[in-house]
């Protein structure tokens, strides 16, 4: 039932959001996606993120990492994104449930939305970055897929989005357990791959 209900809303958000906000997809030259599990990372800009990168990796089992606050804003949203697959992230502190729901979801062969901002950025500029992707593609072993998608949401209007190449953290790294400042070279190449593909898709980084 959970499983025919994800599809279900799928469909109807997923085509909804390919006409109203029309997503031009584009590549990284010779990036492509790896087959099995990923991590997408990308900017964030609001709540409508996840709809339109759901509906870009519409084939994909996405479970995107949504904030605590958010996810229990009420019984409605909090039942509509456990169905869809979400997983709550609390971004002031680090939890183990949901590191290891992250890592159990990654070993199923599912593809995690991450946005390592951890936040809306207000003023479409990059924010810095938080290492959990960094860290769940370590200790995992699973590839990064980074994605910028552009900010103007206006009906009808297209929507850039650029997909780059796969960063192998986990092929750099010569443990499972990064210290900080490892994590930190990873997160800091992360951001400016993004920064690469908001270049591409016209806008000023």
């Amino acid at each position: 039932m959970k499983a025919v209900f994800r599809w279900l809303n799928k469909f109807l958000l997923g085509w909804t959001v390919l006409l109203y906000f029309r997503p031009q997809v584009r590549w990284e030259e010779k990036a492509s996606m790896p087959k099995g599990p990923v991590i997408l990372a990308a900017n964030h800009k609001n709540h409508m993120d996840f709809l339109l990168l759901m509906a870009v990796f519409y084939f994909r089992y996405l479970r995107c990492l949504v904030g605590k606050t958010f996810y229990e804003s009420s019984g409605i949203i909090n039942f509509l994104l456990r169905m869809l697959g979400a997983i709550k992230v609390d971004r002031f502190s680090f939890d183990m449930a949901f590191f290891y729901e992250c890592m159990g979801a990654l070993k199923k062969g599912q593809t995690l939305l991450i946005f390592p901002e951890g936040k809306f950025s207000v003023d479409g500029k990059l924010s810095e970055f938080h290492d959990t992707a960094a860290l769940l593609a370590v200790q995992s072993g699973v590839p990064i897929v980074p994605v910028y998608h552009g900010y103007a949401y206006k009906f009808f209007h297209k929507t850039p989005v650029v997909i780059g190449k796969p960063l192998d953290f986990a092929a750099e790294c010569s443990t499972q357990n990064p210290n900080p400042e490892q994590l930190k070279r990873m997160t800091a190449q992360l951001r400016e791959k993004i920064v690469v593909l908001r270049a591409l898709a016209g806008e000023d980084a």
